[in-house]
């Protein structure tokens, strides 16, 4: 959903929300998210499987595990939704967790972003190269070519 926020919206199932918890310490650590879970349940808000239903939308809490979501997370900028305000990751980072996932799904995405939003490509560029995502950036780019 945060795609929506630099380009048209695309049919999306829920909400995912990528998050640093505190004590995490890499991929390997489990993390318990029961905390949060109690604390929206106490709020009205119900588990649905492995989404917690939060007015209406389906909402998946993901923790932050590798080095390119953490440093999405840490970078997101705050967007004003309604009358509240969150942090959004960045139009770049998200091209870059979309190549990184691979999903044929994502690599449309990530191509329709690349058309449709104001980016910052030598940032995107930075971002790609330092994650490892280069082969992944050279297979969209062939494939966006006529």
């Amino acid at each position: 959903m945060g795609a929506a926020f630099y380009m048209e919206p695309m049919v999306t199932y829920d909400l995912d929300v990528f998050c640093t918890m505190p004590g995490a310490a890499g991929a390997s650590a489990l993390i318990d998210l029961g905390p949060l879970y109690a604390h929206l349940k106490e709020h009205g808000h119900s588990p649905k499987a492995e989404h917690v239903v939060i007015e209406g939308i389906p909402v998946q809490f993901l923790p932050a595990h590798s080095p390119l979501l953490k440093e999405a997370v840490a970078k997101a900028v705050a967007k004003k939704v309604g009358a509240s305000r969150t942090r959004v990751i960045t139009p770049e980072f998200l091209i870059a967790i979309m190549l990184s996932v691979g999903r044929a799904k994502d690599k449309l995405r990530a191509a329709a972003m690349l058309e449709q939003a104001a980016l910052d490509r030598e940032a995107l560029k930075k971002i790609i190269a330092r994650h490892g995502l280069l082969a992944q950036w050279r297979t969209l780019q062939a494939a966006r070519r006529p």
